[in-house]
Formats: structure tokens, C-alpha cells, sequence
């Protein structure tokens, strides 16, 4: 390794923070609708304000904190994919 080398590989990084990202908001996703389908075949309620009064709000919260974590990591690959890229060219 050289002088001012990094010693991780950012586009590793970056696309392994990308792909966790995007697995952790489909499962936020799949977390909605197994909730949905469980409200939908007690009370067959097509509406929002029905589903969400009928689901708790520490359950519903899960969903939302499963998709903002997997969001903040999607950026996070994306910063991390740019930078490799920019320090790949910039060599």
C-alpha cells in the first residue's frame, strides 16, 4: 500500500451498503403488505385510515424504521460507489 492509499475499497463498500439498502426497504415493504393482508382479511377495509386504526402504532412504526434504516443505507452505497469512482479517476 502507498503513501495516502485507503486501505478499503469504497466501491466494495458502497455497493454492498447499496444492495443492504434496497433488500432492507423491500422488506420494509413485505412488512406492509403481511400487515395490510392481515387487516384486509378481518375487516376486507380498502382504505388507509381504516388499516392504520386497526394496526397498532408500535407495529406500524417497525415498517417505518425498517424503511428510513434502509434508506440512509442506500445513500450511504451511493456515497460510498462515488467516492471509489471519483478516487479511482482521480489516481
Amino acid at each position: 500500500m502507498k503513501e495516502g492509499e485507503f486501505p478499503v475499497h469504497f466501491t466494495k463498500i458502497g455497493a454492498l451498503l447499496l444492495s443492504l439498502g434496497l433488500g432492507i426497504i423491500v422488506i420494509s415493504g413485505l412488512e406492509k403488505v403481511i400487515l395490510f393482508s392481515a387487516v384486509f382479511s378481518k375487516t376486507h377495509a380498502m382504505s388507509m385510515e381504516s388499516i392504520r386504526i386497526n394496526i397498532p402504532n408500535y407495529i406500524w412504526n417497525i415498517t417505518e424504521y425498517t424503511y428510513i434504516s434502509g434508506l440512509v443505507l442506500l445513500i450511504l452505497g451511493v456515497i460510498g460507489l462515488l467516492a471509489g469512482i471519483y478516487l479511482r479517476i482521480k489516481k
